[in-house]
C-alpha cells in the first residue's frame, strides 16, 4: 500500500553528472514501485539526459543547467509549478519543492558527505515511502534500444558471442582519477593473450592515440562511435568492464555487470559501487584517498605506481567467479 493516496504526479531532482545521476536511480525504483500509477518526471542534469531518456520507469526528463541566468531559473520553476506535482523528492536539497508548491516532499537535509552516496539519496526519501528496496531495478532502456545498439556494433566485435567481450574505459573526467594507460596497455595485452575480445571505449583522443600506439595486439577500438545510450548496451552483454572512477563504472554496477575499478583520491565507501560483481583496486597508501582537486605530491604515487599485476589479479577472480556459477 502506498505511502501517500492520490500521488499522480511526481517530480525526481536529480544531481548534474553521470555517476551521479545512476547513483540516484535506486530512488526513482523505489518510487516507482510505492506508487506503480503515478506519473514520474525527472529534473536532471543537461548532460545526463541522454541515460535517463527511453526509461520505462520514468515519463519525462527536463533538462536542468545549474549555470543558467537567474531569469531562465525563474521560467524552469514557473513550468515545474504549472506542472502540479503532488510529491517531490530534491536530491539536491533545493527551494524548488517549496516554490513549486508540492503536497508531500524531502526536507532539506545537511550534506552528510561521510554517508555512502546510494544510501544517503535512498535516505531522503524514507518519509514517502513505505518500503526502501535497496536493489536497483531502473529500466534504463527497452529490450528494442538495447537489441538494436547491439545489432549496430556486432560486425566490430569481432563475432564474439554475447557476454564474451571485455570492456576497457581507459578515461574518466577527471584526469587525476585515470590510470597510466601505459598500465592499461600492458593489461588489454593480457586480456589478449588470455583470448579475450577487448572492447576500447572512451572519448579522450590523447588517451585513444598513446594507447593504440603501444599495442601490439588486435583490439575493438570504439573511441567516440558511441553514445552514452549505446554504451549502456554494450556494457549490458559484456563479461567484465575495467574502468577508472567513473560514470561508465556506476553504469555498469547498476546494470549487475562484473567491474574491476581502478582508485586513486577518491574514496570508494562513499562513491564506490559494492556487491559480489564489484572488485575494487588501490595501492595502499598513507595519503590515499585524500578526496583533493589536486595532487599535493610531485607525482601521483595512488595510479602511477598502481602494477597492473593487482589489476589483472581482481579480473581473475571475477573471470573465476563467472566460471564457478556456470557450473
Amino acid at each position: 500500500m502506498a505511502r501517500f493516496d492520490n500521488v499522480k504526479k511526481i517530480l525526481v531532482i536529480t544531481l548534474s553528472n553521470v555517476g551521479d545521476v545512476i547513483l540516484t536511480t535506486p530512488v526513482i525504483s523505489c518510487l516507482r514501485q510505492e506508487y506503480p500509477e503515478s506519473e514520474i518526471t525527472v529534473l536532471a542534469g543537461e548532460k545526463t539526459i541522454s541515460i535517463l531518456m527511453n526509461s520505462r520507469t520514468i515519463q519525462e526528463v527536463i533538462p536542468y543547467n545549474k549555470h543558467a541566468s537567474w531569469l531562465r531559473k525563474i521560467l524552469l520553476v514557473f513550468k515545474l509549478r504549472a506542472k502540479k506535482f503532488d510529491l517531490v523528492a530534491d536530491l539536491r536539497n533545493t527551494a524548488i519543492p517549496l516554490l513549486i508548491g508540492a503536497r508531500y516532499r524531502t526536507a532539506m537535509v545537511p550534506d552528510r558527505k561521510t554517508i555512502p552516496m546510494r544510501a544517503r539519496h535512498l535516505s531522503q526519501i524514507r518519509e514517502l515511502v513505505s518500503t526502501i528496496d535497496r536493489e536497483n531495478c531502473f529500466d534504463f532502456f527497452s529490450q528494442e534500444e538495447d537489441e538494436t545498439a547491439m545489432a549496430k556494433y556486432k560486425a566490430r566485435l569481432n563475432g564474439a558471442e554475447d557476454k564474451a567481450f571485455v570492456v576497457v574505459v581507459p578515461g574518466a573526467r577527471s584526469s587525476l582519477k585515470r590510470w597510466t594507460v601505459k598500465g592499461f596497455a600492458w593489461l588489454v595485452q593480457y586480456l589478449y593473450q588470455r583470448g579475450k575480445t577487448v572492447v576500447l571505449v572512451g572519448n579522450e583522443k590523447d588517451i585513444e592515440e598513446e594507447l593504440m600506439s603501444i599495442l601490439r595486439c588486435p583490439v575493438v577500438n570504439l573511441f567516440g562511435a558511441l553514445t552514452l545510450r549505446e554504451l549502456s548496451a554494450i556494457v549490458h552483454h559484456a563479461e567484465m568492464v575495467v574502468c577508472n572512477d567513473s560514470g561508465v563504472m556506476h553504469l555498469t554496477s547498476e546494470l549487475k555487470r562484473p567491474v574491476v575499478c581502478v582508485y586513486g583520491p577518491t574514496s570508494e565507501e562513499i562513491c564506490g559501487p559494492r556487491g559480489s560483481h564489484v572488485r575494487i583496486v588501490r595501492k595502499k597508501l598513507d595519503c590515499a584517498p585524500c578526496d583533493k582537486a589536486e595532487c599535493v605530491k610531485a607525482r601521483r604515487e595512488c595510479l602511477d605506481d598502481l602494477p597492473v599485476e593487482d589489476v589483472i589479479s581482481a579480473c581473475e577472480e571475477l573471470f573465476e567467479s563467472a566460471a564457478n556459477h556456470a557450473v
